[in-house]
């Protein structure tokens, strides 16, 4: 047998990490969108796949930082001429599309202050996310009123959830309490 020198492809490992980074990133994401906040994490030792809330966090961002460089690094090196060749004849039509343009403009900045001002139906992401805490936090016995401080406002996110829910601004969270109880489940949680 002749040794043969293996030959690696920069650009194929680069775009390989590029989609084990979202990989990561996406999972890591959903792990600290169900995740208790840190105190009561810690309180309750909650755990998902086997890893620590502050484990999760960790390689979001460090998942997030090295996939930002990768894209720069693939966009500019590899795929910088591709990506001028493929805009020049567009930008003329991008400009003559204005019904579209204007309608996708529109489209982001709904999404931009929908999300910012958490007004429904933005805010349902936001408060499944506080229904799931607040589970945590009450079965935890943790109730610190850190939201509150944070906030800055009296009342914290707990107050507001409970207030729009007064008023009829967001959906009944009954199915996000069964959620988490599903949460609390043998893979979720350390026995």
């Amino acid at each position: 047998m002749k040794n043969k020198k293996m030959k690696i492809s920069i650009r194929s490992f680069i775009t390989l990490l590029l989609t084990f980074c979202f990989i990561m990133l996406a999972l890591s994401g959903i792990c600290l969108y169900v995740a208790p906040q840190c105190r009561v994490a810690e309180e309750i030792g909650w755990r998902m796949l086997g890893l620590k809330k502050d484990q999760w966090a960790s390689i979001h961002m460090t998942s997030a930082l090295v996939f930002l460089i990768l894209s720069i690094i693939h966009l500019l090196i590899y795929n910088w001429k591709t990506f001028v060749a493929y805009l020049k004849p567009r930008a003329s039509r991008i400009l003559s599309m204005r019904p579209e343009l204007l309608f996708s403009l529109l489209a982001a900045v709904t999404l931009l202050i929908g999300a910012a001002l958490i007004v429904p139906p933005f805010s349902i992401l936001p408060d499944t996310h506080d229904a799931i805490q607040m589970h945590y936090r009450e079965k935890s016995g943790i109730d610190d009123n850190t939201d509150e401080r944070r906030e800055g406002r009296g009342r914290g996110r707990r107050g507001e959830i409970e207030g729009a829910r007064e008023q009829g601004r967001i959906l009944n969270t009954n199915y996000v309490s069964d959620l988490s109880l599903q949460l609390d489940s043998e893979i979720f949680e350390q026995k």
